[in-house]
């Protein structure tokens, strides 16, 4: 995938469960486009939504899968850890889309 407006290109970084939203990732796209009504519906079946999904654990819990070592020593910062933070952001944004 490419970046509108330029040659670079987006890795499969981007994909990661990363907190706070400092920088382009799966969850700050969703938390904007679940902004928009005109989006949710297009969201529901969608490729990126079920990604989302798949992290989640047998509880519906969400893990870090990216840190940025600033911000190591709080909660949403802990990688491979369960994260109440990002659970409650990642469920908030999936209420978002589904209501």
């Amino acid at each position: 995938m490419r970046y509108a407006g330029h040659d670079s290109q987006i890795g499969t970084d981007w994909e990661k469960l990363k907190y706070p939203f400092t920088d382009y990732k799966i969850l700050k796209l969703l938390n904007v486009l679940s902004q928009f009504g005109f989006a949710k519906k297009k969201l529901r079946d969608s490729e990126i939504v079920n990604l989302l999904l798949s992290k989640r654990d047998n509880k519906g819990r969400f893990t870090p899968e990216s840190i940025i070592k600033l911000w190591s020593d709080f909660d949403f910062g802990q990688k491979e850890k369960l994260s109440r933070w990002i659970t409650m952001l990642a469920l908030r944004i999936l209420k978002g889309i589904y209501e």
